[in-house]
């Protein structure tokens, strides 16, 4: 379930659980985990520079998105005190954004080229706008939407929604046939043999 390959900032662990698909061209260095039925598309960049990346179940990661984990005063810490980027479940990380928030909650859409820096905690149910750039924020209330070009807030009054589950599910299907891919690597089931 692991895959090794020499970097130059030293080993890169990725894991890649069940169901989920990276493609070869992506880019991924450092420590990452992916959840079940996660899809990374081509030319993603996820870089755990100082510290792991854990991304939860049936998260999309559309091309030239940048997930990066940065040394930062405040961040998560694991049992070796190297900072740790928590991503929840059902994120949909759309084209060309850049993320370096230590911690994200479940079912948040990133719209295409929104920046969302370190100091940022994302609850759950946000959706970050096209072109949105958040410096500065403390923890995004649940169904918060960031919306226009000076970074208006609303709260969204209905229960949040993602179609990552929806892409996943056409893309797992074509993926193989347009790009080389990298897959979980599923230990074969032992034989039901009889004991005599």
């Amino acid at each position: 379930n692991a895959e090794y390959m020499g970097g130059a900032g030293g080993r890169t662990s990725i894991r890649i659980g069940p169901g989920s698909i990276v493609c070869a061209d992506a880019e991924l260095k450092g420590e990452i985990v992916f959840g079940l039925k996660c899809f990374v598309h081509p030319k993603a960049r996820i870089i755990a520079e100082n510290g792991p990346i854990y991304i939860g179940d049936s998260c999309m990661i559309e091309e030239q998105v940048l997930i990066i984990n940065q040394l930062t005063d405040g961040a998560l810490r694991g049992a070796d005190d190297r900072p740790v980027m928590s991503i929840g479940s059902h994120n949909l990380f759309e084209v060309g954004c850049t993320i370096k928030a230590h911690k994200i909650g479940d079912l948040n859409t990133f719209e295409p080229k929104c920046v969302v820096e370190s100091q940022c905690e994302i609850s759950t149910g946000c959706t970050i706008g096209a072109l949105c750039h958040l410096t500065s924020c403390d923890r995004m209330p649940d169904n918060c939407v960031v919306f226009g070009s000076n970074n208006q807030r609303r709260i969204c009054g209905d229960k949040p929604q993602t179609s990552a589950s929806l892409q996943y599910d056409l893309i797992s299907c074509t993926a193989n046939k347009y790009h080389n891919l990298k897959k979980a690597k599923v230990p074969a089931p032992k034989p039901n043999i009889p004991a005599t």
